[in-house]
């Protein structure tokens, strides 16, 4: 991508193709340019929303995390880290959820069980384990 200053000396994002081609016995080079402006533009946004997102989960008093089914965290906060006394979020998210982190591992079963039926789990409270085990 390529950024071009216009007459009016607006800019336009460009995506430029070229092609070698053939003809009458001369070589060519046939060039294609594209305005993306626009999808610049939205990934520009997008990623502002995910740093903002970032930053929101990441300063959050709240303990948050992303774990998957089988029971592996896929991302946690530093607030998780602290509250459940581990030393980095590398440490935390080699635990096995169902086995270090919930008290009754029953527990968990029950919310895979609610958020497979219903695509979300709200309501339920579960005792969690520290590191130290308390």
């Amino acid at each position: 991508d390529l950024t071009l200053i216009r007459q009016d000396g607006s800019s336009v994002d460009v995506e430029i193709r070229t092609i070698p081609i053939e003809l009458d016995g001369q070589y060519l080079v046939l060039g294609i340019a594209r305005d993306v402006t626009k999808v610049v533009a939205a990934q520009r946004a997008l990623r502002e929303s995910e740093e903002r997102y970032r930053q929101v989960v990441e300063h959050a008093v709240n303990g948050i995390y992303r774990s998957s089914l089988d029971g592996q965290f896929l991302s946690v906060n530093s607030a998780l880290v602290e509250i459940l006394g581990y030393d980095s979020p590398d440490e935390l998210l080699a635990v096995d959820i169902t086995r270090d982190i919930y008290a009754r591992s029953a527990e968990r079963k029950q919310q895979i069980k609610r958020f497979r039926e219903s695509g979300r789990v709200t309501g339920l409270e579960s005792r969690w384990k520290r590191r130290d085990g308390s």
